[in-house]
C-alpha cells in the first residue's frame, strides 16, 4: 500500500496537486451534502463563490466547479481512483473525500444522505 493510500483510505489522485486546488481543492466549505450509495455517490460542495459537484462512479472520482449547478455539472473532470480495501467499504467516506481534497468545514455543516 502506498503512502497515498494510507493517508487518503483508499483514494489516489491523479492529477497534480496544483490542478487539484483549481479544480476545487484546498478550500473552505460552507455546507458539504453527501449522497453515499454502493455503486455511485456524489457529493455537492458550496463555497462563498462557488458550487462544487464530486462524483464516484466504477472506481473513479470527477469533479466539477462553477458559479452554477448547472456549470458544475456540466464540466467535471477526473481528478482520482478508488482503490476499495474491503468488501464492506465499496465508495469512499465523505471523511475520506474531505482529507483527499483537503477542505476545511465545520463538522456541524456536514450533511449524508445513505441507501447502504
Amino acid at each position: 500500500m502506498s503512502l497515498l493510500e494510507d493517508a487518503d483510505g483508499g483514494i489516489q489522485r491523479v492529477v497534480p496537486v496544483s490542478r487539484l486546488k483549481q479544480l476545487g481543492g484546498c478550500r473552505k466549505l460552507d455546507v458539504l451534502a453527501g449522497f453515499l450509495s454502493k455503486k455511485q455517490s456524489h457529493w455537492r460542495a458550496e463555497t462563498k463563490d462557488e458550487i462544487i459537484y464530486l462524483n464516484y462512479y466504477s472506481h473513479t472520482l470527477s469533479i466539477g466547479m462553477g458559479e452554477s449547478e448547472y456549470l458544475a455539472e456540466r464540466d467535471s473532470s477526473v481528478i482520482g481512483s478508488y482503490k476499495i480495501l474491503n468488501k464492506s467499504s465499496t465508495s469512499p467516506s465523505t471523511d475520506q473525500v474531505i482529507k483527499f481534497m483537503k477542505w476545511r468545514i465545520k463538522e456541524d455543516q456536514i450533511i449524508e444522505f445513505s441507501d447502504n
